[in-house]
């Protein structure tokens, strides 16, 4: 994301979208009541003396939206804004629905909070974050995952050779290309390649020997199982940390992992709204996680406020992957405490 224009004493902040994450953060700031302005397409009315209506014509045009309605289509890569034309050439008082996508400019006139800001700001320093693409494969199936900050998407499983049990279908060479295929045009050049056994050894080998993959950057790590539970194993066990080192989902998996560590042997973590807020009156909070959904229902901002008034940091979790889910089962909000407050 680009923020091409602030002016908070305006309450305006202009952006570009450059990526699918740029849409997660706007997702959790864009709220009923702001009102965004964008290029659009409309049908111009024309005024005729004919019978029969001319045919409008689709035009673009910069319109102004009261903002009722807000939806993140993550796989199709787009988010739809609907609300009330406030601003326009013409049909002021009409509804429309703004499609934001990649290579959108969109000026937001809202008041914004220091979460906001903060959502807005890592989603810059984003951009330079390295996405990995996840290959978690035995002999009967590969799973291959797409991880950023919005957390990770199961895209494909490629059944393997060893599915069927009675009947191989499949060689290894046939399992081991078709897995390339359905990589080789991804964007990212890292790709983590997870399971038991060696399979994925056995992957790469025939990669290098076919010369598939190029100009990519593969890293084995061993895993109980395949499918999407060994990738979240290997997340939450921090196996990956030097080669994830610049990963936001990586960040936030392996800190939730340390609340639950926390809770579990008895540590420094308070969880739960009312406990966290506690912790933090009393300056004994050194890292606040909040759900990415507490940002967008606004119940995140007195806390984020407290946090930054104490020098905590503040993370926050995606509900996209498995440790936003666990951290939703604690209330949404934990805390990694500096000493413990009994």
């Amino acid at each position: 994301m680009k923020i091409v224009h602030r002016d908070l004493s305006k309450n305006e902040v202009v952006v570009i979208v450059e990526n699918d994450d740029d849409l997660w953060a706007l997702n959790n700031i864009v709220r009923p009541g702001d009102v965004v302005h964008a290029s659009t397409y409309r049908k111009e009315e024309r005024a005729s003396d004919k019978l029969r209506p001319e045919k409008s014509e689709r035009k673009r045009v910069y319109i102004g939206l009261e903002v009722e309605k807000v939806e993140f289509h993550q796989f199709s890569g787009d988010l739809r804004i609907h609300g009330l034309i406030v601003e326009a050439a013409w049909d002021v008082g009409s509804y429309h629905t703004l499609i934001v996508g990649a290579g959108t400019k969109l000026k937001m006139v809202r008041r914004f909070t220091g979460l906001d800001m903060k959502i807005l700001e890592e989603s810059v320093a984003d951009a330079k974050r390295p996405d990995v693409t996840f290959i978690s494969m035995d002999d009967e199936l590969a799973t291959v995952a797409f991880m950023s900050k919005r957390g990770i998407q199961q895209v494909c499983d490629i059944p393997g050779p060893g599915s069927g049990k009675m009947f191989k279908v499949k060689t290894d060479d046939s399992y081991f290309a078709e897995v390339a295929t359905a990589v080789e045009n991804v964007e990212t050049e890292f790709i983590v390649l997870v399971g038991p056994g060696f399979t994925k050894e056995s992957f790469m080998k025939f990669v290098k020997e076919k010369q598939l993959l190029s100009g990519k950057k593969l890293h084995a790590e061993a895993a109980g199982a395949a499918g999407m539970s060994g990738i979240n194993e290997v997340l939450k066990k921090g196996a990956l940390s030097r080669f994830l080192k610049d990963s936001r989902t990586g960040d936030e998996l392996q800190a939730v992992e340390r609340v639950l560590g926390a809770i579990s042997g008895g540590g420094d973590a308070a969880y739960g709204f009312v406990e966290v807020r506690k912790a933090l009156e009393m300056g004994a909070v050194d890292m606040l996680l909040i759900m990415d959904h507490m940002v967008r229902e606004g119940s995140g901002d007195e806390l984020f406020r407290l946090a930054r008034g104490t020098n905590s940091s503040t993370l926050v979790v995606s509900s996209g992957h498995d440790g936003g889910r666990k951290l939703d089962g604690l209330g949404g909000v934990a805390a990694l405490l500096r000493y413990s407050i009994g």
